[in-house]
């Protein structure tokens, strides 16, 4: 209940500001606030976070893959790896409306 109210208390506070301000996020804000070079470390941490992140996700589905369908830790780690790639490429060209806008080199 607490942190309901809290969480209404910031947006009135913090929202007027950021409209005011004409910013959307808060990268865009902090580029504004301070300099680009303020989100150089943000961008150095939120990547390594996020490889960390995604390394955890994929031994986790090499252990459930491995469970249900037999095969050891690596091979199941490995088709969650290769399954996740193919639907990523996948989706990356399915969103492209043209091939003239499109960047990757499969469409």
């Amino acid at each position: 209940m607490l942190a309901s109210l809290i969480l209404l208390l910031l947006g009135w506070v913090f929202v007027p500001f950021y409209l005011r301000s004409g910013v959307t996020t808060m990268p865009e804000f902090l580029e504004r606030r301070y300099s680009p070079a303020a989100l150089v470390p943000g961008r150095h941490l939120g990547g390594g976070l996020c490889a960390d992140e995604d390394l955890g996700h994929h031994a986790a589905g090499g252990i459930v893959f491995g469970a249900l369908m037999g095969p050891d830790f690596w091979v199941g780690a490995l088709v969650v790896v290769v399954a996740t790639g193919i639907y990523t490429g996948w989706a990356a060209c399915a969103r492209c409306s043209s091939p003239t806008r499109c960047s990757c080199s499969c469409c």
